[in-house]
């Protein structure tokens, strides 16, 4: 379904934007790969999230959420960016629930996710907090006073494919020829120009490719500025500029996930398999920065659970499946170094 949708696209308006492609993979009303009935997340699935490794993770944000309420006061919203099927939602608010009833009755979660099919799965999942969660679209929330969480969500964003070739930057954009979908090179767009000059800084290495989180920064900005007060916790796979910029990924971070496996063919199966890329987190800092916004913290996923209080949780004789799933979390070599924590902050007064 989606590979005709391009297909039909490429033909009526030649070459098209890298971006337009993984939209069109991921989003179409008709087929795209997060639009489908089917789960994704889980063993059933095609990947895992930190929510679909153990309750864990909800309990411990649980946590840090305690802690930052304080500086807010009174009641306020919660809102989850790209809830996906509502396993850190239900995690929340159970933790919440059990630890601060008094709290619990101060907040009001926002589940925002473009999908009907997991909205309906929430639904059911998060029954016995009728009247607590609201579904609200983008486009219906004006302004937010409380805690924005974002798990594994600017990930998911399209982003414009770039390649460095003789000294000049390159665009990526996608046609169709001899039966397969290609990559051809064009100029780059005063976007993607500017997206280089100002948000990295510099071109990356001579023959690479690169992406640029374009749409992912917008949909930021408009975040921020529709923050009135309060937190926002994003937490993602990605890295700094410097460490973009060192060479390690000549092919660029871009990747489809699919019944567990990555794959770098990308373009082969549009509609049946995730596309994602990680962030440069050194340009999100910027953007916030900008929007004068506080940076309170950036650091790896481990430092952060552990500061937040994960190994507590792991006490006791009773807690070895805890502790085989907290290794999922905190280890190097899976969640542990490979996610990222940014925290910021905005003051009442910012805006």
């Amino acid at each position: 379904m989606i590979r005709e949708i391009l297909i039909r696209e490429i033909k009526e308006k030649g070459p098209i934007s890298f971006s337009s492609f993984m939209d069109l993979s991921l989003y179409h009303p008709q087929g795209g790969y997060y639009m489908q009935a089917k789960v994704r997340q889980g063993k059933a699935g095609d990947y895992f999230t930190a929510p679909t490794v153990s309750h864990l993770f909800g309990k411990v944000l649980s946590k840090w959420i305690l802690k930052v309420s304080e500086e807010i006061g009174g009641n306020f919203s919660l809102l989850e960016l790209g809830s996906g099927e509502g396993h850190l939602g239900k995690d929340l608010l159970s933790a919440l629930r059990e630890r601060d009833s008094l709290l619990f009755e101060k907040v009001e979660y926002l589940s925002m996710e473009k999908s009907p099919h997991s909205i309906k799965r929430q639904k059911e999942l998060l029954k016995e907090f009728e009247g607590k969660v609201k579904w609200p679209s983008w486009e219906a929330i004006k302004e937010i006073r409380g805690i924005v969480i974002g798990n594994e969500f600017f990930d998911a964003f399209p982003v414009e494919r770039v390649k460095v070739e003789n000294g000049k930057l390159w665009e990526v954009r996608i046609d169709f020829f001899d039966g397969e979908f290609r990559q051809i090179l064009f100029p780059a767009s005063e976007a993607v120009k500017e997206y280089f000059d100002y948000y990295v800084g510099e071109m990356p290495p001579e023959g690479t490719f690169a992406e640029a989180h374009i749409l992912g920064l917008q949909f930021f900005e408009d975040l921020l500025k529709r923050l009135k007060e309060g937190f926002v916790l994003l937490i993602d796979y990605g890295y700094t500029t410097k460490e973009l910029l060192l060479g390690l990924f000549p092919q660029g971070t871009l990747r489809a996930y699919k019944n567990h496996k990555v794959f770098k063919e990308f373009l082969d199966d549009p509609g049946n398999s995730d596309l994602t890329s990680s962030l440069n987190f050194s340009a999100f800092i910027k953007k916030a920065e900008e929007r004068g916004v506080k940076v309170l913290r950036f650091c790896e996923l481990d430092k952060f659970l552990i500061e937040c209080g994960i190994l507590e949780e792991l006490e006791g004789e009773d807690k070895l499946k805890e502790r085989l799933q907290a290794k999922i979390l905190l280890l190097p070599q899976m969640m542990g170094k490979v996610f990222k924590v940014l925290i910021l902050k905005k003051e009442a007064q910012n805006d």
